[in-house]
């Protein structure tokens, strides 16, 4: 597995966005618009960003040894939690995004106006949630050996136990 990377869910976003913003114009056009976002969506958003972020404090606390009641397949399966969670917090951030800048030209009506407002926020959501699965993610990242490690790791021991 590959470790994700900012620019990655950038283009995650900005992708999600542009066919996003693409597809909601062409439907504009032929006369249909969206709601607002319902605020029930920015609540779940936050909700999942915050348990993504609870496990990958107690990831770090395991990779630190501060957490000994957590398995490694435990923190593993919260790894790969924070990697789904960082690609769909990209993702609907890109929705979300594109529909408040579709909205945002006719913000002077009321109903565009809520709809620019509650997108926009909820693209932030988004955010969070992109940015609480790329900390969970990088919570478990093994560090590279240490200078003394790489030398005791190169040394070879003769069968009399002394080092060569």
């Amino acid at each position: 597995m590959t470790p994700t990377r900012p620019v990655g869910l950038v283009a995650w976003a900005l992708g999600v966005g542009l066919v996003g913003w693409a597809a909601l114009a062409l439907a504009q056009s032929r006369g249909l618009h969206l709601a607002p976002v319902p605020p029930l969506v920015i609540v779940v958003e936050l909700f999942l960003a915050a348990v993504v972020l609870v496990a990958g404090v107690r990831v770090r606390a395991y990779m630190q040894g501060k957490r000994p009641d957590l398995s490694g397949l435990q923190a593993a399966r919260f790894v790969m939690l924070g990697k789904a969670a960082s690609h769909t917090g990209a993702m609907l951030a890109g929705w979300y995004g594109a529909q408040a800048l579709l909205a945002l030209p006719m913000a002077g009506y009321e109903s565009q106006h809520a709809r620019a407002l509650s997108a926009g926020i909820a693209a932030l959501g988004g955010v969070a949630l992109a940015a609480a699965g790329y900390f969970a993610e990088r919570s478990g990242r093994i560090p590279p050996p240490g200078d003394g490690e790489q030398e005791s790791a190169g040394r070879s021991v003769d069968p009399s136990g002394q080092s060569a």
